[in-house]
């Protein structure tokens, strides 16, 4: 039995919804910049939504679910602060 990041259950509902479509582990390492190793490790960790076993034996996001990922990270500043509010001249 292979050890597999998707998620085992019901597939997505509305499958081919044109409005919300899958994207691939290529699109979504393009999406996050990062390689295909890496997003596997990211959902074996639990740091990142697991996807949907495809027809093809791939692995699928909806596009909704990466990009709200994406939304919510936290921008890290590495010890430079950002002013809220501009300096006052």
């Amino acid at each position: 039995m292979t050890d597999s990041p998707a998620t085992a259950g019901t597939p997505p509902e509305n499958v081919n919804d044109p409005l919300d479509p899958m994207l691939s582990l290529s699109q979504v390492c393009a999406i996050e910049g990062v390689t295909r190793w890496t997003i596997r490790r990211r959902v074996k960790a639990g740091k990142f939504p697991p996807g949907y076993e495809l027809l093809n034996g791939g692995l699928g996001w909806r596009r909704s679910v990466i990009m709200a990922r994406r939304k919510n990270l936290v921008r890290r500043t590495y010890g430079t602060e950002i002013p809220l509010e501009p300096a006052a001249a």
